[in-house]
């Protein structure tokens, strides 16, 4: 029985990439840490040949890679707002974490297009 799975990162939200690595926070160890068990499973399936290895490999990359740089994105606009106010400071706080749980919550586009397992 073969699977579909959809190797496009950007149709899947931050939220769910996190759900795919199975971590609750956005950080750098321990995504690398999932990210590394993953291709070590994926390594040794004998059931996916080298070409679907090497595309699993580049979407567990991808992914991994979106999920730091939105961690990058979060850190550097809040480092940026620390020469505002405080009252500043809440209000783009605020505004950071609605736009965050939005992006989380929004479902991801369909799937332009899968790769057969």
């Amino acid at each position: 029985m073969s699977q579909l799975f959809d190797l496009n990162v950007h149709n899947y939200s931050l939220s769910e990439l996190l759900d795919f690595f199975g971590v609750g926070t956005n950080d750098d160890a321990t995504v690398a840490r999932k990210c590394g068990a993953l291709k070590h499973k994926i390594t040794k399936d004998p059931k996916l040949g080298p070409i679907t290895k090497g595309k699993i490999h580049d979407f567990l990359n991808s992914a991994t890679k979106r999920l730091s740089e939105s961690r990058h994105a979060t850190t550097e606009f809040f480092a940026n707002a620390s020469d505002a106010s405080t009252s500043d400071k809440r209000e783009a706080a605020m505004t950071a974490a609605m736009t965050a749980a939005m992006k989380a919550a929004a479902p991801a586009p369909a799937p332009t297009q899968f790769m057969q397992l």
